[in-house]
């Protein structure tokens, strides 16, 4: 409800998910894949990223593999338009620092 409504998803918004392969992140990219979003999915193994691919992520980010403010700063410079997280800390502090213009 908080992504279709307070979100405003509409097709072509870059949407991250953090630990998208739990439960209520697994609804998320969902929702967003329909509304035509481009959806990032952060998780912690390489398993959970297939699982994200197969789900719809465009971009599955391990991030015990990856750096994620890199990720977000190289491959979305423009930044995020809307953020959906649920881990906290120094990940949410990364997803706020790239937001776009307008994100949320």
């Amino acid at each position: 409800l908080s992504l279709e409504k307070f979100g405003e998803l509409k097709p072509d918004k870059k949407v991250i998910v953090t630990a998208a392969a739990g439960g209520t992140g697994q609804f998320a990219v969902q929702l967003a894949r329909l509304a035509g979003c481009h959806v990032i999915g952060t998780c912690s193994t390489d398993d959970k990223a297939d699982f994200l691919r197969d789900l719809g992520c465009n971009r599955a980010i391990n991030y015990r593999k990856e750096d994620l403010r890199k990720v977000l700063r190289e491959e979305y410079p423009n930044g995020i338009d809307l953020v959906y997280e649920s881990v906290g800390g120094e990940v949410f502090n990364t997803c706020v620092q790239n937001l776009a213009i307008g994100g949320q």
